[in-house]
């Protein structure tokens, strides 16, 4: 962000970012920025500042200089070059301003567990601000995710939103592993995490034989095993692509 109030380290970033989309031929709206906590923050800030097409985080930090004022004293100090009350108030104000200056072509997705202190404190105020200038947040929250355990669900959630771009996909993305279990090398294991109002339908084929179905309740993880069939010997493989994750879709109300 800054050095003592010098924002020249942000700028240089600004420029590292134009420079290596004008190297590879490409444009602000090819461009997608990610982080989680706070490197959701940077996500941000960057990713709006350059006109991205694509801002994709994890439970951000966005109210930061009051996050900071406490436990990390020294780190306020280090970007604002001081601790005072003004400094937190415009450290505070620094995402908030981000979103102003994003773009409409500007995508920004955000990830966050229910039973995590930046869901109330941070991303629910950003989102309601984000609406009072009417710009859109997706939010996808999921249940029972604390902050310590966001690193390995984002990934997932990261993985699956690219994915979904380079597709072009118009559905929602939602995080989940898939692969072989480890306990039975003969078992296919789909775990996702479900978020809160959604309910979960999934078919598993191989080719274009379906191998298993499921249904479920809303629910923070659920996971669906299916043998292979019978008859396909030890070669058989059924990859990632060959999944088809269907019919994820918002409770009505």
């Amino acid at each position: 962000m800054a050095d003592h109030g010098d924002r020249s380290i942000f700028s240089a970033t600004q420029a590292l970012i134009a420079q290596e989309l004008s190297r590879l031929g490409l444009t602000a709206r090819d461009l997608i920025t990610a982080g989680s906590s706070k490197g959701g923050s940077a996500a941000i800030l960057h990713g709006a500042a350059a006109g991205a097409g694509r801002i994709i985080v994890g439970a951000p930090q966005v109210k930061v200089g009051s996050f900071l004022r406490v436990p990390h004293p020294n780190m306020l100090r280090f970007i604002m070059g001081d601790t005072t009350e003004d400094s937190v108030t415009a450290l505070d104000a620094v995402v908030f301003n981000a979103i102003d200056d994003m773009l409409d072509t500007t995508s920004l997705s955000i990830l966050v567990g229910e039973a995590d202190h930046h869901y109330k404190n941070h991303v629910l105020p950003l989102k309601s601000y984000a609406e009072s200038q009417k710009k859109q947040i997706e939010l996808t929250v999921l249940p029972g995710l604390p902050h310590a355990e966001i690193g390995a669900v984002y990934r997932q959630f990261l993985t699956a939103n690219i994915q979904q771009e380079l597709t072009g996909a118009g559905e929602e993305a939602v995080p989940f592993t898939f692969g072989r279990s480890g306990e039975d090398p003969e078992t296919l294991c789909l775990e996702v995490q479900v978020p809160v109002g959604w309910e979960l339908a999934s078919r598993l084929f191989c080719g274009a034989e379906p191998v298993a179905r499921t249904l479920t309740a809303p629910a923070a993880k659920h996971c669906g095993r299916a043998s292979p069939p019978a008859g396909t010997g030890p070669g058989y493989s059924c990859g990632t692509p060959r999944t088809t994750l269907s019919a994820v879709s918002p409770l009505p109300g």
